[in-house]
């Protein structure tokens, strides 16, 4: 009985992982939660094996000493890769307990842009905020309140802070963030509604995501009647990103606003199809990617995905 105890326990120390493989690529992924003992365990490249394969020398750089090495990774991994499939979404939940602030804050900010639902009790102490300048301490009782403090001066301040509430679900700061939808700044604008619909404020971000999504398509809807200098005016009033993600904000909500979401976004998709601006042809990926991890199929033309959608069963509003 010790011989045989004696060598299950070196079998899981051999193997560097004390979790079994399949657990890292659970379907369940979005709840993942290393357990105390594997934050600061090797990662062996066997682990997140999807992942590893876009980065050379994998496992050596992401257990790198230096912390702008294992960053270095996380950019690698994740440059023009922005679908959350469960390998991915189990590495980027591993990062956030890196030792450092900053890589921990670039694998949550990943996670936020692909949508992938965190628990704010999850979220380690100190992180660094939307930009590496912005040190999040959670354990500071003055936090929430500068958090707030800058939404309420509005401006990209207020946009990084609305970001972080969001993370954090702070129901506290739903009267700053619902001003803060106001802000002439279409990212500050945003942001703000992506953080009141975590924090709960479901029809504020709602009324947000539907302004700004109609308000880009009718702006590439008028290009096509347009002289050259007219469409250079038009054009700088144009944000495919957040026209895309305006669509996908309708769609996260789910109810009857989904269907709306899949109709502007697949519009869109059709506009930067015939486009010739490099912008909205490089937006043509993002899109096929959110339509592809939502519906489970991948489209190479507005065209394909209009069809599934008229045949699918979403709601109508």
């Amino acid at each position: 009985m010790k011989n045989l105890l004696l060598m299950i326990l070196t079998l899981l120390l051999v193997g560097g992982c004390c979790t079994p493989k399949g657990q890292w690529e659970a379907n369940q992924v979005a709840m993942y939660r290393p357990k105390a003992a594997e934050r600061n365990e090797y990662i062996h490249a066997s682990m997140f094996p999807r992942t590893a394969s876009r980065c050379m020398f994998f496992e050596t750089r992401i257990n790198a000493k230096d912390p702008l090495i294992r960053e270095r990774v996380l950019i690698v991994v994740g440059y023009f890769y922005s679908l959350p499939d469960d390998d991915y979404v189990a590495f980027l939940k591993r990062m956030t307990y890196d030792s450092d602030p900053l890589v921990r804050g670039r694998a949550i900010k990943k996670l936020y842009s692909m949508w992938v639902p965190q628990d704010p009790e999850s979220l380690p102490l100190v992180f660094a905020g939307y930009h590496k300048d912005q040190m999040i301490d959670r354990a500071e009782e003055s936090t929430l309140q500068n958090l707030i403090q800058h939404c309420e001066h509005g401006g990209l301040g207020g946009g990084y802070a609305a970001y972080v509430l969001g993370l954090l679900k702070m129901e506290e700061a739903i009267p700053a963030l619902q001003e803060l939808t106001n802000d002439p700044n279409i990212f500050v604008r945003f942001t703000a509604a992506r953080a009141l619909l975590d924090c709960g404020d479901r029809e504020t971000a709602v009324a947000v995501f539907d302004i700004m999504s109609s308000q880009q398509l009718e702006l590439y809807a008028s290009i096509a009647s347009l002289n050259a200098e007219e469409r250079r005016d038009i054009r700088n009033q144009i944000h495919p990103f957040y026209a895309t993600n305006a669509c996908r904000g309708l769609i996260e909500v789910g109810g009857e606003e989904e269907r709306e979401g899949y109709m502007r976004m697949i519009k869109l998709f059709e506009y930067f199809e015939d486009s010739e601006d490099i912008n909205d042809q490089s937006h043509i990926h993002d899109i096929r990617g959110i339509l592809a991890v939502k519906s489970g199929i991948y489209f190479d033309t507005s065209n394909e995905a209009a069809v599934w959608l008229k045949k699918s069963k979403l709601k109508k509003i």
